[in-house]
């Protein structure tokens, strides 16, 4: 299906059990809290249908918004661009256009908090559009019918499948003709993913895939005041159909629990979402975590609530709450929801539960699962350990690098390669004879010379390289390639493309060549690119070099390697002292589960993003790219915007500032974002002093708690430049302008 041409076609709005609305989203109650004058919109991210079965080989893809300050709003929408056609549903006619679809209910709403839920289901995308980007921008508009929007967010299927695969890296999830399939005991026979095999995980960066819905249908799992049910038998007052749910009629002081599907322990965290509606008569009722086999004694603020007023009896219900388990009768895990009367004299009764669902958010702090790593010029998340790479940059000298080809399948942060696909093939990297090759070789090719049409498309050779003679290169290839169709390729610089060499046929065995183009280097490191443009290509060695004449050797002879900069060992987390962390920047290049980076693609404009190391610190280069990622929250950063990342220890508890020492090029790249534990929590903007070593940050502080964190910087604006980040409880421990801290110690 094009699912440009029938963008209309494939737009399903299914929400749970919703309020539908007039003026306002929210309206002004004794609970609703206004923080301030204007409604607030963000994009809140995309998720998959886990459905098991035939899915022909189609999938759906759920995706939110929500609104704070949701009292001071009267309406709001989504806008959804898919292959250039624009699409809008909105909670109002007039907000949605001739064209687009109006729904007037909302997926969920949080009165407490005055913020609502809404949510759009793109269903029966087929799979050869799951690499097709859907461009997400939420609107809001206030009373006066002002209009306020979020910037576009890119979501496609292969991209959400990518980030599971990453959140999840044990549970070995694919996808396949439509279903998410997970093969967590290696068996090499995947099995469904089911939404069970998601909340063993205890993930700092909870998202609604770990979202259970339970089945209320399923008398095995429900019991009443303390007793199981007879098979096929509900107690006197209650009922079932499958369109409305439970529905209770003239009850007493009864209480009825449903097991969750999952054991949460002490100090974990499990959002409780319960819809319904409720009839003339309704007194109230309470809902909370527990054990399935008997009743907990909570205090007020620990259980949801709801009562009558103010609403006046009759109404729709839908309510969220984060709970943590606690320990209480006894008892320090929950595997149930309870759901009974709101006091002991009140009669749980005149009321429909629709939905129960449960979101395992995990501890508080809970441990971040270590993902493998990808075949990717830098991890999108922390990988595990690695062997140690030969070494680090290869250091230029004389006005000459040259480098060991097969080094790439070291696959560290100076060395690495990418594989390659075409016409539903994959194309590796192999060592072969004194070289590295691509293969199968099977006359396929990669003709567009552009980054757009060859990151992540054509398989890739890469290499970090250290100048400290600026000047205009040649590079060298040695190659021993097979045929006439094996023999070209192209040539990138820190992401941006500069050639190709594709004229003559290149065959032999190590074959010195090049082209007449010369590549301007300065001084600092450059990370080099060698994309295949043909598949067979075997590559035995790479010189760059300002005296081609000179120091090309003859054919059938490989050169001296270039050293490479000695690399220290990774050590572990950094450790808290003092209530102080000083954590060097330069670290993320160890690739470690502890240090590491993420790099930045725009697959629309083909703009590459890259950490290169900038004197004693690390730059988002290019810094004039013109790239921003200016929404703060951590689904429209993650795997998006080029990030730095750092695992610690905190022993003392508190209330911690964030300091980053930064050298910023210019007035459009001194910002930065902040994220603890995969939840967003600050945006920082420094000073455009050029080149001057200043500690940048605001008076916000962080909570930290005892225990392992992670700490994620995303760049806000290309070119920035960190050199170190400090977390503190006491700003005067902060040195001056142009002094950097005493890096932390770190675990073994």
């Amino acid at each position: 299906m094009d699912i440009s041409r029938n963008c209309r076609k494939i737009l399903a709005f299914v929400m749970t059990l919703a309020v539908v609305l007039s003026v306002m989203l929210i309206p002004g109650t004794k609970n609703a809290k206004a923080a301030g004058d204007t409604p607030e919109v963000k994009v809140l991210g995309a998720t998959l249908r886990l459905a098991a079965g035939d899915n022909n080989g189609k999938q759906s893809m759920r995706i939110g918004i929500q609104i704070n300050n949701a009292n001071k709003a009267n309406a709001c929408a989504i806008m959804l661009t898919v292959g250039g056609k624009t699409y809008t549903v909105a909670t109002k006619a007039s907000k949605a256009g001739a064209d687009g679809e109006t729904q007037a209910k909302l997926h969920s709403k949080d009165v407490d908090n005055n913020s609502v839920v809404y949510a759009v289901i793109v269903t029966n995308i087929p799979e050869d559009d799951f690499y097709t980007n859907i461009g997400i921008v939420g609107k809001v508009w206030d009373m006066s019918d002002n209009e306020y929007s979020t910037e576009s967010a890119d979501k496609n299927i292969m991209g959400i499948v990518n980030s599971l695969q990453r959140k999840y890296p044990t549970l070995n999830i694919t996808i396949s003709d439509g279903t998410l399939y997970q093969d967590k005991d290696n068996t090499g026979t995947p099995t469904a993913l089911t939404s069970s095999d998601l909340t063993g995980y205890n993930s700092n960066d909870p998202q609604q895939y770990t979202e259970t819905e339970i089945d209320l249908s399923d008398l095995s799992k429900v019991v009443f005041d303390g007793s199981s049910v007879s098979p096929d038998t509900w107690p006197e007052g209650f009922a079932y159909d499958a369109v409305n749910g439970i529905t209770i009629g003239s009850s007493n002081n009864v209480e009825f629990r449903y097991d969750m599907g999952f054991t949460a322990e002490l100090g974990d965290k499990v959002e409780v979402n319960i819809t319904g509606t409720t009839e003339s008569g309704f007194e109230g009722f309470r809902c909370w975590l527990g054990d399935r086999t008997h009743t907990y004694n909570l205090a007020e603020g620990e259980y949801i609530k709801c009562t009558p007023e103010p609403q006046g009896g009759t109404f729709a219900f839908d309510i969220s709450q984060t709970m943590i388990v606690k320990e209480n009768a006894g008892d320090s895990t929950a595997d149930a929801v309870t759901v009974k009367a709101i006091t002991a004299s009140k009669k749980l009764a005149n009321m429909t539960i629709s939905s129960i669902k449960v979101t395992y958010l995990g501890g508080d702090p809970a441990p971040t699962p270590t993902p493998v790593p990808t075949a990717s010029p830098a991890p999108t998340a922390a990988p595990t350990e690695a062997p140690a790479p030969a070494g680090g940059a290869y250091v230029e000298t004389a006005n000459k690098v040259v480098i060991n080809a097969a080094d790439a399948l070291e696959n560290s942060s100076y060395a690495y390669c990418v594989d390659g696909t075409k016409d539903d093939i994959t194309f590796k990297w192999a060592a072969s004879g004194d070289g590295i090759q691509t293969g199968p070789n099977s006359g396929k090719n990669w003709t567009t010379g552009t980054i757009l049409g060859l990151h992540n498309i054509a398989p890739a050779l890469n290499y970090r390289i250290m100048i400290t003679n600026a000047g205009d290169y040649s590079l060298l290839a040695n190659m021993s390639n097979p045929d006439n169709g094996s023999d070209s390729y192209f040539v990138a610089v820190d992401g941006v493309f500069k050639y190709n060499a594709a004229s003559g046929e290149l065959t032999g065995e190590k074959t010195w060549y090049g082209v007449s183009n010369v590549i301007n280097l300065t001084v600092g490191e450059h990370i080099l690119t060698i994309y295949a443009r043909e598949d067979g290509l075997l590559i035995n060695q790479l010189m760059l070099t300002t005296d081609k004449t000179n120091d090309q050797p003859a054919d059938g002879v490989l050169a001296d390697p270039t050293d490479r900069e000695a690399l220290t060992s990774s050590t572990g987390a950094y450790v808290e002292e003092n209530s102080i962390v000083a954590i060097n920047a330069a670290d993320a290049f160890e690739n470690s589960q502890y240090a590491y980076f993420t790099d930045s693609y725009d697959s629309e404009s083909g703009k590459l993003t890259l950490w290169l190391r900038n004197g004693s610190g690390i730059q988002a280069a290019p810094e004039n790219g013109g790239r921003k990622w200016t929404t703060g929250n951590w689904d429209s950063l993650y795997n998006i915007a080029p990030s730095i990342n750092y695992k610690f220890n905190i022993t003392n508890a508190g209330s911690y500032y964030v300091r980053v020492n930064m050298s910023n090029p210019n007035a459009s790249g001194d910002s930065f974002h902040v994220g603890i534990d995969g939840s967003y929590k600050q945006e920082i903007a420094g000073d455009p002093r050029t080149g001057v070593m200043e500690w940048q940050g605001n008076n916000n502080t962080i909570s930290l708690s005892a225990g392992e964190h992670t700490i994620t910087i995303f760049a806000r604006e290309d070119g920035i430049v960190a050199n170190q980040i400090l977390l503190t409880t006491d700003l005067s421990n902060v040195p001056e302008t142009g002094v950097l801290a005493t890096p932390s110690s770190r675990t073994k």
